[in-house]
């Protein structure tokens, strides 16, 4: 095992604010605390790093998050940075030490009040360094587990499912094929879930979490429902937020819990359309110009849907299902893959305290 402090040199980055960003507009990235686009903030005309780093995010939420970095490239001053000392470039490899680093660091997170890892705590920080030809392996064998994981999540973070319309299809009102299956009130059973918006994610209908009325402190006004129901966010419609949930429960009176009509339309179907960029433009006119974005109920039930036959409708919502079942696969492929990435990071430290204990023997 070495110290950090012992093979690196430990440096941090500087003050870019998004005002700079904008009036430097270039080529070279800004990496910041942000675990998005790998920490990538923006982008600038000149570079303060060059070369192979490794950063850390310093302060907040995403202290201790480890990256390897490569090239010319700029951090603000919420970035550590770290550059191998000459004596060890023959002797480390970053890309092999980064996600043994990332492994660890968190651990050291000072958690008092802003969370924080500044570069004494990190240059403290022990690691194991196999001889140069293992860490060669073990960066080849994440790389190629990086692989299957980046082809992967890019499967998962762009498939939408597509309606493609035929003109063909009659246009009704959404009142036609669909009502409100909900009823406000105040006498809430704190023991049922509750929805809010902030349990949808835009754009996708996937439902990020589902708590009960206790856990969200709800008190009511709010709507009860039960059975099949489509909640549809009706604050900042442009954030599409929707999502399809068959129980007994309560959600924020800023939704509208929708009960399709089976006989006329496939919730499938509809909430996939609801979705679509095609029927968020048509309701873009009720709320872009408002002072708070929201979309009143008959403003909804107004706004036409494109009907095909029940059949049609089953034929397409077959497919969209076929469709999420390989994104699926795609997703369980990534969560395996990056247990693959922590197995063999494990595998490291797991043979770095078979050696301390022996050494200490």
């Amino acid at each position: 095992t070495v110290l950090i402090g012992e093979i690196f040199e430990s440096g941090r980055g500087r003050v870019i604010s998004k005002k700079y960003i904008e009036e430097n507009a270039g080529e070279y990235p800004v990496y910041s605390s942000q675990t998005q686009n790998s920490g990538e903030f923006g982008r600038i005309k000149t570079y303060d790093f060059d070369g192979e780093y490794i950063t850390w995010t310093t302060d907040g939420a995403n202290a201790g998050t480890v990256f390897y970095r490569s090239g010319r490239f700029n951090c603000t001053n919420v970035c550590g940075t770290l550059k191998l000392r000459k004596e060890w470039k023959t002797k480390a490899v970053l890309q092999y030490i980064a996600p043994v680093l990332n492994k660890i660091a968190p651990k050291y997170v000072v958690k008092v009040g802003n969370p924080k890892l500044m570069n004494k705590e990190m240059e403290r920080i022990q690691i194991p360094l196999p001889p140069l030809e293992v860490q060669q392996k073990i960066v080849a064998e994440i790389e190629g587990y990086q692989t299957v994981i980046d082809g992967a999540r890019a499967v998962v973070e762009n498939y939408r499912p597509h309606i493609v319309i035929d003109p063909e299809w009659p246009l009704v009102p959404l009142r036609e094929i669909c009502s409100l299956g909900g009823t406000i009130t105040k006498d809430v059973d704190l023991m049922l879930p509750y929805f809010g918006a902030d349990s949808i994610e835009p754009d996708t209908g996937k439902l990020l979490k589902m708590e009960t009325a206790q856990d969200q402190r709800v008190s009511g006004p709010v709507y009860e429902f039960a059975g099949e129901r489509l909640l549809y966010s009706k604050i900042r419609p442009y954030l599409n937020k929707l999502t399809v949930v068959e129980l007994r429960g309560y959600c924020s009176s800023d939704m509208y819990p929708l009960s399709p009509n089976r006989s006329k339309v496939q919730t499938t179907y509809l909430a996939t359309y609801m979705l679509s960029a095609a029927f968020n433009e048509s309701i873009r006119g009720y709320y872009e110009r408002a002072n708070i974005p929201k979309i009143n109920r008959p403003q909804l039930f107004e706004t036409k849907i494109p009907l095909p036959p029940l059949g049609t409708q089953q034929a397409i919502v077959a497919e969209i299902e076929s469709e999420q079942s390989l994104v699926n696969a795609n997703r369980e492929l990534l969560e395996r893959f990056e247990k693959k990435i922590q197995e063999t990071i494990g595998r490291v430290w797991g043979e770095a305290e078979v050696v301390g204990r022996i050494s200490s023997a």
